[in-house]
């Protein structure tokens, strides 16, 4: 789902986890995804970044799976032990940030609503082929990013832009 950084003191991200299609819930009897009643029920949870070469994998992981199913297994993935929090991280992404949930906000209803889960960030883990002088280097890292819907992008295009200057007018 879609994520976003919030606030650097203390530093918090958010997602939104999406409500289930109208066929699962009247097969299931709830609206909710896995991922937002797994939140709740731990307080606890890893964003993993999604790399282009992760793309498919991630998508398989969307898919409205019954809670017994493995989406680690679906997909092909590896599940890595997380330093502070329980839930795991995807081994294969090189951007992981393990949370604790600081506040979730509700919308709507079950059925015609959504959730805004924040986290507190308690641990970030980056892959060393991403970095360059202790910083993360665009170049090194192919993100994609969710727009909407089915529609994803690219990271690679980027450009850079100084912001302006502290203007003050003086009398």
């Amino acid at each position: 789902s879609f994520f976003n950084a919030l606030c650097a003191t203390p530093p918090l991200l958010g997602f939104c986890p999406g409500t289930r299609s109208q066929d699962f819930r009247e097969a299931l009897g709830t609206g909710f995804k896995d991922s937002l009643r797994n939140v709740r029920e731990t307080g606890e949870f890893v964003v993993n970044m999604v790399t282009f070469a992760l793309a498919k994998q991630m998508n398989i992981t969307a898919g409205e799976y019954e809670a017994a199913v493995n989406e680690f297994e679906m997909a092909h993935l590896t599940m890595r032990t997380s330093q502070i929090v329980r839930p795991p991280q995807v081994a294969e992404s090189p951007v992981n940030f393990e949370c604790k949930v600081y506040q979730i906000l509700e919308f709507g209803t079950e059925t015609a609503g959504g959730s805004l889960v924040i986290g507190e960030i308690v641990s970030v883990h980056l892959a060393e082929e991403i970095l360059k002088n202790g910083r993360i280097d665009g170049q090194l890292i192919d993100l994609i990013g969710r727009m909407g819907g089915s529609q994803y992008t690219c990271t690679r295009d980027r450009f850079e832009m100084e912001r302006p200057g502290l203007q003050i007018k003086r009398k």
